[in-house]
């Protein structure tokens, strides 16, 4: 009876806990990944329930070395983790190599930046406000993005620094900072 007690206990905690993603610093970020490039959505096709391959076109290179036109990305549909999707906008994508000789996400949940256009600047940013995750992305030199308070959305939760990424500034970061 006692070890039903200790169980039905600890299958109830179980139930309760929540993942939380974990923070990772920029250093860690970057140390994990083998390629960022610009690319554009040419295909992208599902392989099973979860988890898909999408073909990029690579527009630009901005770390790593990578002589391919197209290139294939795989991913994984989750909580976390986002598939590379919409074809209608170009992402910065923070890659490493699988062993199939195919792509993935370095880090789950942080790997693909959306690009849109600021048509006020005519500049193309990433906004890392619009995913909760990237606000765990730590220590982002401040030389790449603006920061702007973000207000709280209801009484329970603080205000925050949300930062949007400029790919002008993130790419001057990485041809002065060669790795």
């Amino acid at each position: 009876m006692r070890i039903l007690g200790i169980l039905l206990f600890i299958f109830t905690l179980a139930l309760s806990v929540n993942a939380k993603i974990a923070d990772i610093s920029w250093k860690e970020f970057i140390g994990h990944t083998e390629l960022i490039a610009v690319v554009s959505i040419q295909e992208m096709k599902r392989t099973d329930e979860v988890n898909g391959v999408t073909k990029v076109k690579v527009l630009k290179v901005l770390n790593g070395t990578n002589n391919h036109k197209e290139i294939d990305i795989d991913w994984s549909m989750g909580i976390i983790s986002q598939p590379l999707f919409d074809i209608y906008h170009d992402y910065v994508v923070f890659l490493s190599k699988k062993d199939n000789g195919r792509y993935q996400a370095s880090i789950i949940g942080r790997s693909f930046w959306k690009l849109e256009k600021d048509y006020s600047t005519g500049e193309y940013i990433s906004d890392l406000d619009l995913d909760i995750h990237m606000r765990h992305l730590l220590n982002i030199p401040e030389s790449i993005y603006d920061a702007r308070k973000i207000p709280s959305s209801n009484q329970y939760s603080e205000p925050y620094i949300g930062r949007k990424v400029y790919l002008n500034k993130l790419t001057e970061y990485f041809e002065q900072n060669k790795t």
